[in-house]
């Protein structure tokens, strides 16, 4: 239930609040970057060639994502900390990320034919081998957006991600549509990463890479950060990977890459809280103000839930119909792990607030046991599930590691923080999200119809909200500050 916050929580409370919408902006664009990729390459490349790109492309983006790790990894803390002497340690990292990135784009294009061989497809190596020049551009663009987070300089991080993310599906239509199929999808990738580097380095203020300060107090930071992150994404890659090797039907992998990527976008909304409260809340632990803490904390579950059980509500009832819709018959099968993976959403985001929670209060090592513990969760799981019940028993396995993930995340943050869950607030947006979702599936609808279906259930799930008094006027407020509109 919204209240009147006290003073020394609603400064704190109202800058995350505002970064988080800021931040969306961003994701908007990238969403709207995404859905383009997401429906044009499915349709323009088939299942059996879209499934082969999607693949390669998880393997280039685990590596990358875990590449990018031992720099990456709470830099927006520390360049927070550090306030106007960020810059040595933002030129440091920079130079050892593009250094060490490049030798990683060696070894891979090295190993690629084993890489290949291990996922049962040869067929892999060519694409593998062309996405190595990705590396070291993709690093300088996820540390840039790490250095202007850690800034509070959300605008100027917006525009990263919009360089990124605009320049991506223009790229990736162009050069498929000129008929170079999977390699052109893999050469769009690339020019995006360069894109963004050079529209954004000017924003990023970062100056020459070069090695001006040690990096001791960075790894010392987020070495436990790395060790549990990598397990963490090796939790949301193998379940591809696995989909491509226990499956013969060579179709499988493009029914759940459309999964996968309705769930990454499900997440990447849910979880701006989580990246936009974590210089705020650094800021309340150094300041020592516990009740700023804590409500940064609780306001970030409630940001969390109210999004992820939108979308749940809005899509699972229609899942066929959507999914049918928007990426063409040949795809319907992929309804169903998308259903069950957007459920996933709310467990992992509800994670992800807590963990960033108690990074951001200095205690980095809570990932060593959490993380971990989702990957072995899943990983006993997928070989039982997956021979069964195909993309829906990956994805099954998948929500299971997320659940785990949650649960003992939330028990940290309690047993550390001394932050407790808002029950009630998850209890009252339950409700309105079962009613929006009876709702729904009382309403079939097919084709163009299921846009006006959805947008219906959103202001139905919005004004159940508004009457169980869990959004109100401060909400509106917030928005209204966030994208500096003024009342007349």
């Amino acid at each position: 239930m919204t209240a009147t916050m006290p003073p020394d929580l609603e400064a704190p409370a109202r800058r995350t609040a505002i970064g988080t919408l800021r931040s969306l902006v961003g994701i908007v664009v990238q969403l709207a970057g995404g859905a383009v990729l997401s429906i044009y390459l499915p349709r323009a490349l088939g299942p059996e060639s879209y499934g082969l790109f999607a693949v390669a492309a998880s393997v280039a983006l685990w590596v990358e994502t875990v590449g990018c790790f031992p720099f990456s990894s709470g830099l927006a803390k520390l360049i927070a900390d550090a306030e106007d002497r960020w810059r040595p340690l933002a030129r440091t990292t920079v130079f050892w990320g593009v250094l060490s990135m490049g030798a990683v784009a060696v070894l891979n294009f090295a190993l690629a034919p084993t890489i290949a061989a291990a996922l049962h497809d040869p067929g892999l190596t060519p694409y593998l081998r062309l996405f190595v020049l990705d590396y070291p551009f993709f690093v300088v663009f996820v540390l840039l957006g790490s250095i202007l987070n850690g800034r509070r300089l959300y605008e100027r991080r917006v525009l990263l991600v919009s360089a990124y993310w605009i320049g991506k599906p223009v790229l990736t239509v162009a050069l498929v549509a000129a008929g170079l199929s999977i390699r052109g999808a893999v050469l769009a990738s690339i020019g995006a990463s360069v894109v963004a580097v050079v529209f954004g380095w000017r924003a990023g203020g970062v100056g020459r890479p070069r090695p001006a300060t040690s990096l001791r107090p960075l790894w010392a930071f987020n070495w436990p950060l790395v060790i549990g992150l990598v397990f963490f994404q090796l939790s949301r890659s193998l379940d591809m990977w696995l989909v491509k090797t226990l499956l013969e039907d060579a179709r499988a992998p493009a029914y759940y890459a459309i999964a996968v990527n309705l769930h990454s976008v499900a997440f990447l909304l849910a979880t701006a809280v989580a990246m936009a409260a974590f210089p705020t809340i650094a800021n309340a632990v150094r300041e020592g103000n516990r009740t700023a803490l804590l409500g940064l904390i609780g306001n970030s579950h409630r940001f969390v839930w109210i999004l992820g059980l939108g979308m749940l509500a809005v899509f699972v009832p229609s899942a066929r119909a959507i999914v049918t819709f928007v990426f063409g018959p040949a795809y319907a099968p992929a309804a169903l792990p998308a259903s069950i993976l957007l459920g996933g959403v709310l467990a992992l985001a509800t994670g992800s607030v807590a963990t960033n929670a108690l990074v951001a209060a200095g205690r980095p090592r809570v990932v060593l046991l959490v993380n971990p513990l989702a990957f072995v969760v899943s990983l006993a799981l997928y070989p039982l599930l997956i021979p069964r019940w195909g993309v829906g028993g990956a994805a099954a396995a998948a929500v299971a590691g997320f659940l785990a993930y949650a649960l003992l995340s939330l028990r940290l943050q309690h047993r550390v923080l001394k932050a407790g869950f808002p029950g009630r607030m998850a209890l009252r947006t339950l409700a309105a999200a079962a009613a929006v979702a009876v709702v729904g599936r009382l309403w079939p609808a097919a084709g163009a119809w299921t846009l006006l279906e959805a947008a219906t259930l959103l202001g139905l799930y919005l004004g159940l909200l508004w009457a169980l008094r869990e959004i109100g006027r401060e909400d509106l407020a917030i928005v209204a500050r966030a994208f500096r509109l003024r009342r007349r």
